[in-house]
């Protein structure tokens, strides 16, 4: 059977949400990104009608890029998140890139911690048998 060549074009939601498999040692993305992008999505304060209809074209890209950054369970419901905080109005000012960050960061942190506590017990023990 002739298989269909796809175009470069269409949607496909497989390649989509291909991603690499790792750890949960994987590094949260950049702060200074994640603050340049609340930083897009606040400045459309600054247009005083233009604002939400630049909401309107940020919210879908918003949303992609949340999701490609942090990926897994944190980016589909941020991504999500960050798409109807651009769409509604005057939730601009949330900063949901930082967030996202801090919570990604600071759980890695605590993972950290736990598996060196495991590797120092591992080795106490096997010194002491």
């Amino acid at each position: 059977m002739r298989q269909r060549k796809t175009s470069f074009l269409r949607f496909d939601i497989r390649t989509l949400t291909k991603r690499k498999m790792t750890n949960s040692k994987q590094q949260p993305p950049s702060l200074a990104v994640c603050l340049l992008l609340d930083f897009i999505g606040y400045a459309s304060f600054s247009l005083p009608f233009l604002g939400e209809i630049t909401d309107i074209l940020w919210a879908p890209v918003s949303g992609m890029l949340f999701y490609k950054m942090f990926g897994r369970k944190i980016g589909v419901l941020g991504g999500g998140f960050a798409f109807l905080e651009e769409l509604l109005p005057f939730t601009d000012f949330i900063p949901t890139f930082s967030i996202a960050w801090a919570i990604k960061y600071f759980s890695r942190k605590e993972q950290v911690s736990d598996d060196e506590t495991k590797v120092a017990q591992t080795r106490a023990g096997f010194f002491l048998n």
